[in-house]
């Protein structure tokens, strides 16, 4: 009898944290997705989850084990995206001053995250600029097209921020400007995989500053 009497406040406490630990979290990762949608310019609000047990304890304190964000699709700077991701290692940030809408930094040690780009995202920003080609991501290669070219495939890389289609007729690359998400992104290449050029990138201490609301 005793055992029950002292087990069932106690399990109802543990209930209860659980609960709190839960609805804090949301509130939590909802306030960072809006705030990291700011400042990476993103159109579309991203899907953020943050990672640290007990959860409760790293909001207290301010910091997280890793953050993943995921985003898609949409526009970030401009430049149309069918899909961000964003993995951050050893996250801070002040929550106080999140909650309240006071702005402040969100700092991570390191950052790793790809951008996927269609064919026709592409298209159309070559286009907006006055290239008349049509670029097609099929499966694992790509195809350039318009009445100079023909219909060629190309090459595909990353150098200095910029995406590289190189028309294996040799004639001159395409160029497209990657969107500039947060300052000092290192875009360090390109896979092509179901129709979508995903883009890499690497992050070295980035600080995403919030301002107030």
């Amino acid at each position: 009898m005793l055992k029950k009497i002292i087990l069932i406040p106690l399990i109802s406490f543990v209930l209860v944290l659980v609960a709190a630990d839960l609805g804090i979290k949301y509130v939590a990762q909802l306030g960072v997705a809006k705030e990291l949608q700011s400042t990476l310019h993103l159109t579309a609000r991203p899907d953020v989850s943050l990672s640290g047990f007990p959860f409760l304890y790293h909001v207290v304190k301010g910091n997280f084990d890793s953050a993943r964000l995921k985003a898609g699709p949409g526009l970030a700077s401009g430049v149309p995206f069918h899909s961000v991701t964003l993995t951050l290692q050893h996250v801070q940030f002040a929550t106080g001053k999140l909650a309240t809408g006071k702005g402040g930094p969100i700092q991570a040690d390191a950052g790793t995250g790809t951008v996927g780009m269609t064919g026709r995202g592409v298209t159309k920003v070559l286009r907006d600029r006055g290239i008349p080609v049509t670029v097609q991501f099929i499966g694992t290669k790509a195809v350039l097209s318009n009445a100079q070219l023909g219909k060629v495939s190309a090459g595909v890389s990353v150098s200095a921020g910029m995406l590289l289609l190189v028309p294996a007729s040799g004639q001159s690359a395409f160029s497209l400007r990657l969107p500039p998400l947060i300052k000092d992104i290192r875009y360090t290449g390109v896979k092509l995989a179901g129709g979508v050029a995903f883009v890499s990138f690497r992050l070295d201490h980035p600080k995403f500053e919030v301002p107030k609301i």
